[in-house]
Protein backbone atom coordinates (compact mmCIF):
# COMPACT_ATOMS: atom_id res chain seq x y z
CA UNK A 1 0.00 0.00 0.00
CA UNK A 2 2.69 2.69 0.49
CA UNK A 3 4.84 1.73 -2.77
CA UNK A 4 1.41 2.19 -4.52
CA UNK A 5 0.39 5.33 -2.40
CA UNK A 6 3.94 7.04 -3.24
CA UNK A 7 3.44 5.59 -7.14
CA UNK A 8 -0.25 7.56 -7.29
CA UNK A 9 1.57 10.56 -5.64
CA UNK A 10 4.10 11.33 -8.17
CA UNK A 11 1.53 10.04 -10.94
CA UNK A 12 -0.45 13.06 -9.78
CA UNK A 13 2.44 15.01 -9.23
CA UNK A 14 3.93 14.81 -12.65
CA UNK A 15 0.42 15.59 -14.61
CA UNK A 16 0.17 18.87 -12.02
CA UNK A 17 3.15 19.53 -13.40
CA UNK A 18 2.40 18.93 -17.01
CA UNK A 19 -0.71 21.20 -17.08
CA UNK A 20 1.40 24.20 -14.65
CA UNK A 21 3.59 23.84 -17.62
CA UNK A 22 0.67 24.28 -20.36
CA UNK A 23 0.83 28.83 -20.53
CA UNK A 24 0.38 29.23 -17.13
CA UNK A 25 1.41 32.72 -15.36
CA UNK A 26 2.96 31.05 -12.89
CA UNK A 27 5.63 29.67 -15.09
CA UNK A 28 6.54 33.80 -15.61
CA UNK A 29 9.03 33.66 -12.71
CA UNK A 30 11.93 31.56 -13.37
CA UNK A 31 12.48 29.82 -10.10
CA UNK A 32 8.64 28.47 -10.43
CA UNK A 33 9.27 27.35 -14.14
CA UNK A 34 12.93 25.52 -13.35
CA UNK A 35 10.72 24.09 -10.01
CA UNK A 36 7.90 23.17 -12.73
CA UNK A 37 10.52 21.29 -15.03
CA UNK A 38 12.44 19.81 -12.28
CA UNK A 39 9.27 18.15 -10.37
CA UNK A 40 8.07 16.73 -14.09
CA UNK A 41 11.43 15.04 -14.64
CA UNK A 42 11.92 13.47 -10.88
CA UNK A 43 8.51 12.38 -10.93
CA UNK A 44 9.63 10.86 -14.80
CA UNK A 45 13.00 9.54 -12.82
CA UNK A 46 10.71 7.83 -9.90
CA UNK A 47 7.55 6.25 -11.64
CA UNK A 48 10.23 4.84 -14.36
CA UNK A 49 12.12 3.26 -11.44
CA UNK A 50 9.07 1.57 -9.77
CA UNK A 51 8.22 0.30 -13.59
CA UNK A 52 11.97 -0.46 -14.75
CA UNK A 53 10.78 -4.06 -14.47
CA UNK A 54 8.78 -3.93 -17.14
CA UNK A 55 11.00 -2.12 -19.38
CA UNK A 56 12.84 -4.61 -22.22
CA UNK A 57 15.95 -3.73 -24.71
CA UNK A 58 13.30 -3.08 -27.39
CA UNK A 59 11.58 -0.31 -25.39
CA UNK A 60 15.59 1.24 -24.74
CA UNK A 61 16.30 0.81 -28.75
CA UNK A 62 12.99 2.54 -29.84
CA UNK A 63 13.54 5.10 -27.44
CA UNK A 64 16.99 5.72 -28.93
CA UNK A 65 15.98 5.47 -32.53
CA UNK A 66 13.57 8.76 -31.08
CA UNK A 67 16.42 10.45 -30.10
CA UNK A 68 18.82 9.82 -33.33
CA UNK A 69 15.37 11.21 -35.41
CA UNK A 70 15.90 14.61 -33.31
CA UNK A 71 19.59 15.17 -34.23
CA UNK A 72 19.04 16.83 -37.64
CA UNK A 73 16.36 19.32 -36.13
CA UNK A 74 18.90 20.03 -33.52
CA UNK A 75 21.45 21.61 -36.27
CA UNK A 76 18.71 24.16 -37.18
CA UNK A 77 17.48 24.97 -33.55
CA UNK A 78 16.45 29.14 -33.28
CA UNK A 79 19.18 31.36 -31.38
CA UNK A 80 18.82 30.74 -27.58
CA UNK A 81 16.68 27.85 -28.05
CA UNK A 82 19.44 25.12 -27.74
CA UNK A 83 19.37 24.44 -24.29
CA UNK A 84 14.93 24.87 -24.38
CA UNK A 85 15.39 22.04 -27.31
CA UNK A 86 17.56 19.81 -25.32
CA UNK A 87 15.63 20.06 -22.45
CA UNK A 88 12.49 19.01 -24.51
CA UNK A 89 13.25 16.50 -26.85
CA UNK A 90 16.78 14.90 -25.94
CA UNK A 91 15.98 14.73 -21.51
CA UNK A 92 11.66 14.97 -21.35
CA UNK A 93 10.70 13.22 -24.74
CA UNK A 94 12.97 10.15 -23.81
CA UNK A 95 12.15 9.91 -20.01
CA UNK A 96 7.97 10.12 -21.11
CA UNK A 97 8.67 7.88 -24.14
CA UNK A 98 10.45 4.96 -21.63
CA UNK A 99 8.02 6.03 -18.81
CA UNK A 100 4.78 5.52 -20.85
CA UNK A 101 6.51 2.42 -22.25
CA UNK A 102 7.17 0.51 -18.78
CA UNK A 103 3.48 1.34 -17.84
CA UNK A 104 2.96 -1.19 -21.29
CA UNK A 105 2.84 -5.14 -20.74
CA UNK A 106 0.56 -7.65 -21.84
CA UNK A 107 -1.57 -7.12 -18.24
CA UNK A 108 -2.18 -3.38 -18.50
CA UNK A 109 -1.74 -2.64 -22.45
CA UNK A 110 -2.29 1.08 -21.81
CA UNK A 111 -1.34 4.44 -19.72
CA UNK A 112 -5.22 5.47 -19.59
CA UNK A 113 -4.36 5.74 -15.98
CA UNK A 114 -2.55 8.54 -16.58
CA UNK A 115 -4.50 10.07 -18.40
CA UNK A 116 -7.42 10.00 -16.59
CA UNK A 117 -5.37 11.06 -13.14
CA UNK A 118 -5.27 14.31 -15.90
CA UNK A 119 -8.38 14.60 -15.96
CA UNK A 120 -8.98 14.13 -12.33
CA UNK A 121 -7.23 17.33 -11.83
CA UNK A 122 -9.13 19.46 -15.00
CA UNK A 123 -11.92 18.77 -13.17
CA UNK A 124 -10.64 20.60 -9.48
CA UNK A 125 -9.43 23.37 -12.08
CA UNK A 126 -12.84 23.15 -13.40
CA UNK A 127 -15.01 23.80 -10.39
CA UNK A 128 -12.52 26.63 -9.39
CA UNK A 129 -12.47 28.59 -12.01
CA UNK A 130 -16.63 28.12 -13.08
CA UNK A 131 -17.06 29.48 -9.04
CA UNK A 132 -14.63 32.59 -9.38
CA UNK A 133 -15.77 33.18 -13.37
CA UNK A 134 -19.44 33.17 -12.11
CA UNK A 135 -19.59 34.96 -8.86
CA UNK A 136 -16.60 37.37 -9.49
CA UNK A 137 -16.29 38.23 -13.21
CA UNK A 138 -19.47 37.86 -14.20
CA UNK A 139 -21.94 38.62 -11.27
CA UNK A 140 -18.89 40.85 -9.51
CA UNK A 141 -20.10 39.84 -6.29
CA UNK A 142 -16.41 38.42 -5.07
CA UNK A 143 -13.88 40.98 -5.86
CA UNK A 144 -10.38 39.72 -7.00
CA UNK A 145 -7.29 39.66 -4.53
CA UNK A 146 -4.79 40.64 -6.23
CA UNK A 147 -3.28 41.92 -9.72
CA UNK A 148 -0.08 40.61 -11.32
CA UNK A 149 2.37 41.18 -14.19
CA UNK A 150 1.78 38.72 -17.67
CA UNK A 151 3.52 39.41 -20.88
CA UNK A 152 1.22 36.96 -22.52
CA UNK A 153 0.71 38.86 -26.16
CA UNK A 154 1.96 42.37 -24.44
CA UNK A 155 2.97 43.44 -21.26
CA UNK A 156 -0.18 44.09 -19.01
CA UNK A 157 -1.43 43.55 -15.50
CA UNK A 158 -4.42 40.48 -14.99
CA UNK A 159 -7.09 40.42 -11.77
CA UNK A 160 -6.60 37.10 -10.04
CA UNK A 161 -8.52 35.54 -7.28
CA UNK A 162 -6.05 34.46 -4.70
CA UNK A 163 -4.21 33.18 -7.46
CA UNK A 164 -5.94 29.76 -8.55
CA UNK A 165 -8.28 32.06 -11.14
CA UNK A 166 -7.09 34.67 -13.99
CA UNK A 167 -8.84 37.24 -15.60
CA UNK A 168 -6.72 37.57 -18.95
CA UNK A 169 -9.52 38.44 -21.52
CA UNK A 170 -13.04 39.40 -23.05
CA UNK A 171 -14.90 38.40 -25.73
CA UNK A 172 -18.45 38.83 -27.36
CA UNK A 173 -20.16 35.53 -27.37
CA UNK A 174 -22.76 36.31 -30.21
CA UNK A 175 -23.74 39.06 -32.17
CA UNK A 176 -25.17 42.27 -30.81
CA UNK A 177 -24.06 40.65 -26.66
CA UNK A 178 -22.05 42.64 -24.56
CA UNK A 179 -18.17 41.93 -23.92
CA UNK A 180 -17.72 39.68 -21.20
CA UNK A 181 -15.02 38.03 -19.49
CA UNK A 182 -13.54 34.67 -20.90
CA UNK A 183 -13.16 32.02 -18.27
CA UNK A 184 -9.29 31.50 -18.42
CA UNK A 185 -8.82 29.33 -15.16
CA UNK A 186 -5.25 29.35 -14.26
CA UNK A 187 -4.01 29.66 -17.98
CA UNK A 188 -2.41 32.80 -20.21
CA UNK A 189 -5.47 32.96 -22.33
CA UNK A 190 -9.01 31.07 -22.94
CA UNK A 191 -7.55 29.30 -26.03
CA UNK A 192 -5.16 27.70 -23.74
CA UNK A 193 -7.45 26.36 -20.89
CA UNK A 194 -10.36 25.25 -23.76
CA UNK A 195 -7.41 22.58 -24.84
CA UNK A 196 -6.99 21.31 -21.42
CA UNK A 197 -10.50 20.86 -20.99
CA UNK A 198 -11.07 19.62 -24.77
CA UNK A 199 -8.36 16.76 -23.37
CA UNK A 200 -9.76 16.21 -20.76
CA UNK A 201 -13.33 16.11 -21.82
CA UNK A 202 -12.08 13.65 -24.55
CA UNK A 203 -10.73 11.36 -21.45
CA UNK A 204 -14.08 10.97 -20.11
CA UNK A 205 -15.56 9.87 -23.32
CA UNK A 206 -13.40 7.75 -25.10
CA UNK A 207 -10.73 6.07 -22.21
CA UNK A 208 -12.24 6.01 -18.71
CA UNK A 209 -14.10 3.05 -18.42
CA UNK A 210 -17.38 4.34 -17.26
CA UNK A 211 -18.60 7.33 -18.35
CA UNK A 212 -19.43 10.03 -15.66
CA UNK A 213 -21.89 12.27 -16.44
CA UNK A 214 -21.41 14.99 -14.67
CA UNK A 215 -17.97 15.55 -15.66
CA UNK A 216 -19.01 15.47 -18.99
CA UNK A 217 -21.72 18.20 -17.48
CA UNK A 218 -18.91 20.05 -16.11
CA UNK A 219 -16.43 20.23 -18.50
CA UNK A 220 -18.88 21.07 -21.56
CA UNK A 221 -20.28 24.17 -19.08
CA UNK A 222 -16.13 25.08 -18.52
CA UNK A 223 -15.91 24.61 -22.46
CA UNK A 224 -18.57 27.00 -23.68
CA UNK A 225 -17.78 30.41 -20.69
CA UNK A 226 -14.54 30.09 -22.37
CA UNK A 227 -16.13 31.27 -25.24
CA UNK A 228 -13.81 29.45 -27.46
CA UNK A 229 -14.89 28.50 -31.14
CA UNK A 230 -12.05 25.65 -31.21
CA UNK A 231 -13.88 24.54 -27.90
CA UNK A 232 -17.80 24.31 -29.73
CA UNK A 233 -16.69 23.21 -32.74
CA UNK A 234 -14.50 20.40 -30.74
CA UNK A 235 -17.44 19.37 -28.35
CA UNK A 236 -20.05 19.35 -31.58
CA UNK A 237 -17.29 16.98 -33.65
CA UNK A 238 -16.64 14.28 -30.61
CA UNK A 239 -20.48 14.32 -29.20
CA UNK A 240 -21.72 13.39 -32.84
CA UNK A 241 -19.18 11.10 -33.21
CA UNK A 242 -19.75 9.48 -29.55
CA UNK A 243 -23.48 9.27 -30.70
CA UNK A 244 -23.29 8.00 -34.15
CA UNK A 245 -20.93 5.07 -32.64
CA UNK A 246 -23.45 4.22 -30.04
CA UNK A 247 -26.55 3.89 -32.00
CA UNK A 248 -24.46 2.46 -35.07
CA UNK A 249 -24.06 -0.36 -32.86
CA UNK A 250 -27.81 -1.23 -32.99
CA UNK A 251 -28.91 0.72 -36.22
CA UNK A 252 -26.23 -0.11 -38.74
CA UNK A 253 -27.68 0.05 -41.70
CA UNK A 254 -30.17 3.00 -40.63
CA UNK A 255 -26.86 5.00 -39.41
CA UNK A 256 -25.17 4.08 -42.68
CA UNK A 257 -27.84 5.82 -44.96
CA UNK A 258 -28.34 8.86 -42.57
CA UNK A 259 -24.57 9.60 -42.55
CA UNK A 260 -24.54 11.83 -45.58
CA UNK A 261 -27.58 13.74 -43.34
CA UNK A 262 -25.12 14.16 -40.71
CA UNK A 263 -22.34 15.13 -42.83
CA UNK A 264 -24.49 17.93 -44.22
CA UNK A 265 -26.31 18.78 -40.71
CA UNK A 266 -22.45 19.32 -39.48
CA UNK A 267 -21.09 21.42 -42.39
CA UNK A 268 -24.10 23.94 -41.93
CA UNK A 269 -23.57 23.45 -38.05
CA UNK A 270 -19.52 24.64 -38.36
CA UNK A 271 -20.06 26.92 -40.74
CA UNK A 272 -22.97 28.54 -38.76
CA UNK A 273 -20.16 28.70 -35.57
CA UNK A 274 -17.75 29.82 -37.81
CA UNK A 275 -19.87 33.09 -39.31
CA UNK A 276 -20.59 34.31 -35.77
CA UNK A 277 -16.83 34.07 -34.98
CA UNK A 278 -16.70 36.21 -38.17
CA UNK A 279 -19.47 38.63 -36.28
CA UNK A 280 -18.12 38.93 -32.79
CA UNK A 281 -14.56 38.47 -33.45
CA UNK A 282 -13.55 39.65 -36.60
CA UNK A 283 -9.92 40.41 -35.44
CA UNK A 284 -8.71 37.21 -33.97
CA UNK A 285 -11.15 35.31 -37.18
CA UNK A 286 -9.02 37.13 -39.83
CA UNK A 287 -5.32 37.32 -37.84
CA UNK A 288 -5.60 33.07 -37.39
CA UNK A 289 -6.30 33.07 -40.90
CA UNK A 290 -3.71 35.14 -42.18
CA UNK A 291 -1.27 33.60 -39.24
CA UNK A 292 -2.33 30.26 -40.40
CA UNK A 293 -1.44 31.03 -44.50
CA UNK A 294 1.94 32.84 -43.83
CA UNK A 295 3.30 29.38 -41.76
CA UNK A 296 2.30 27.49 -45.04
CA UNK A 297 4.06 29.93 -47.44
CA UNK A 298 7.40 30.32 -45.04
CA UNK A 299 7.29 26.20 -44.54
CA UNK A 300 6.84 26.27 -48.16
CA UNK A 301 9.67 28.69 -48.44
CA UNK A 302 11.89 26.59 -46.37
CA UNK A 303 10.89 22.53 -46.81
CA UNK A 304 13.63 20.64 -45.59
CA UNK A 305 14.28 22.35 -42.01
CA UNK A 306 11.94 25.29 -41.68
CA UNK A 307 13.29 28.63 -40.34
CA UNK A 308 14.22 27.71 -37.26
CA UNK A 309 13.12 25.24 -34.61
CA UNK A 310 11.24 27.05 -31.36
CA UNK A 311 11.22 29.87 -33.79
CA UNK A 312 10.50 33.52 -32.42
CA UNK A 313 9.82 37.01 -33.58
CA UNK A 314 8.70 39.87 -31.06
CA UNK A 315 4.95 40.28 -30.83
CA UNK A 316 5.56 43.67 -33.11
CA UNK A 317 7.58 42.55 -36.36
CA UNK A 318 5.86 41.72 -39.85
CA UNK A 319 8.22 38.38 -39.49
CA UNK A 320 5.86 37.11 -36.30
CA UNK A 321 3.36 33.72 -37.20
CA UNK A 322 3.04 30.82 -35.64
CA UNK A 323 1.19 32.30 -33.06
CA UNK A 324 -2.65 31.14 -32.91
CA UNK A 325 -2.04 27.20 -34.42
CA UNK A 326 0.37 24.39 -33.87
CA UNK A 327 0.59 22.25 -36.92
CA UNK A 328 1.09 25.06 -39.20
CA UNK A 329 4.02 26.69 -36.41
CA UNK A 330 5.66 22.98 -36.56
CA UNK A 331 5.81 23.18 -40.83
CA UNK A 332 7.00 26.90 -41.27
CA UNK A 333 9.57 26.22 -37.89
CA UNK A 334 10.88 23.08 -38.53
CA UNK A 335 10.04 21.96 -42.58
CA UNK A 336 8.48 18.65 -43.61
CA UNK A 337 11.03 16.59 -41.18
CA UNK A 338 9.75 18.14 -37.91
CA UNK A 339 6.52 18.25 -38.82
CA UNK A 340 6.49 14.38 -39.26
CA UNK A 341 7.19 13.78 -35.27
CA UNK A 342 3.79 15.49 -34.61
CA UNK A 343 1.54 14.22 -37.67
CA UNK A 344 2.75 10.76 -37.18
CA UNK A 345 1.90 10.17 -33.39
CA UNK A 346 -1.51 12.36 -33.47
CA UNK A 347 -2.92 11.49 -37.21
CA UNK A 348 -1.49 8.02 -38.59
CA UNK A 349 -0.92 6.00 -35.49
CA UNK A 350 -4.41 6.66 -33.77
CA UNK A 351 -6.27 5.87 -38.24
CA UNK A 352 -3.80 2.87 -37.64
CA UNK A 353 -5.11 1.36 -34.30
CA UNK A 354 -8.78 2.75 -35.51
CA UNK A 355 -9.02 0.96 -38.89
CA UNK A 356 -6.73 -1.71 -38.23
CA UNK A 357 -6.86 -3.01 -34.52
CA UNK A 358 -10.33 -1.01 -33.59
CA UNK A 359 -8.75 0.69 -30.83
CA UNK A 360 -11.13 3.01 -30.51
CA UNK A 361 -10.01 4.60 -26.64
CA UNK A 362 -6.75 5.54 -27.54
CA UNK A 363 -6.99 6.38 -31.32
CA UNK A 364 -10.37 9.00 -29.73
CA UNK A 365 -7.73 10.81 -27.70
CA UNK A 366 -4.86 11.01 -29.76
CA UNK A 367 -7.15 12.16 -33.14
CA UNK A 368 -8.82 14.88 -29.91
CA UNK A 369 -5.99 15.50 -29.27
CA UNK A 370 -4.58 16.48 -32.92
CA UNK A 371 -7.95 18.66 -33.10
CA UNK A 372 -7.04 20.89 -30.85
CA UNK A 373 -3.24 20.78 -31.16
CA UNK A 374 -3.88 22.19 -34.64
CA UNK A 375 -5.13 25.49 -34.07
CA UNK A 376 -3.83 26.05 -30.35
CA UNK A 377 -0.04 27.21 -29.87
CA UNK A 378 1.15 24.12 -27.69
CA UNK A 379 3.71 22.30 -29.79
CA UNK A 380 6.63 22.68 -26.96
CA UNK A 381 4.89 22.36 -23.97
CA UNK A 382 5.11 19.11 -22.03
CA UNK A 383 1.60 18.25 -22.44
CA UNK A 384 1.67 17.87 -25.96
CA UNK A 385 5.52 15.89 -25.79
CA UNK A 386 3.71 13.78 -23.28
CA UNK A 387 1.05 12.81 -25.71
CA UNK A 388 3.44 11.78 -28.50
CA UNK A 389 5.08 9.64 -25.91
CA UNK A 390 1.94 8.18 -25.22
CA UNK A 391 0.91 7.43 -28.77
CA UNK A 392 4.57 6.25 -29.91
CA UNK A 393 4.91 3.85 -26.90
CA UNK A 394 1.46 2.52 -27.76
CA UNK A 395 2.06 2.16 -31.13
CA UNK A 396 5.34 0.32 -30.21
CA UNK A 397 3.61 -1.86 -28.29
CA UNK A 398 0.57 -3.07 -30.31
CA UNK A 399 2.70 -3.26 -33.54
CA UNK A 400 5.97 -4.07 -32.59
CA UNK A 401 6.06 -6.24 -29.15
CA UNK A 402 5.31 -9.42 -30.49
CA UNK A 403 1.77 -8.77 -30.16
CA UNK A 404 -0.20 -11.36 -32.04
CA UNK A 405 3.38 -13.08 -32.95
CA UNK A 406 4.37 -9.88 -34.72
CA UNK A 407 8.12 -8.94 -34.89
CA UNK A 408 10.12 -6.90 -32.47
CA UNK A 409 11.62 -3.59 -33.20
CA UNK A 410 15.00 -5.17 -33.17
CA UNK A 411 14.23 -7.78 -35.72
CA UNK A 412 12.18 -4.99 -37.65
CA UNK A 413 15.67 -3.16 -37.72
CA UNK A 414 18.12 -6.05 -38.33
Amino acid sequence: MIKQGIIYFFEYLLMLMIILDFNTPYIYFPIIKNTVILLIIISAVVLILFNWRNLTLDAIAFTFLIIVGALFPFLNVYEGKTIAYIKLYFVILPLLLILTSSYMSEERESVSHLFIKFSNIVAVIAIISLFFWFLGSTLELIPSTAIIPNSWGHDKFIPTYFGIYFETQEAVAASGAESMIRNSGVFNEAPMYNMILCTALSVELFLRPRICIKRIILFTLTIITTISTTGLIFMFIVYAIKAYNSFASNYKLQMILLLPIFILMGVLSINNILDNKKETGEYSYNSRSHDIVKCIEVGIENPIAGVGIMYKAAYAESNFFGFSNSLFGVFAHGGFYFLLLYLFPFLIIPLILLLKYKNSSIGGILLSYFGVFSFTVSEYKVLTIFVIACSLSYWYFVVFKKRNNIISVTDFLY
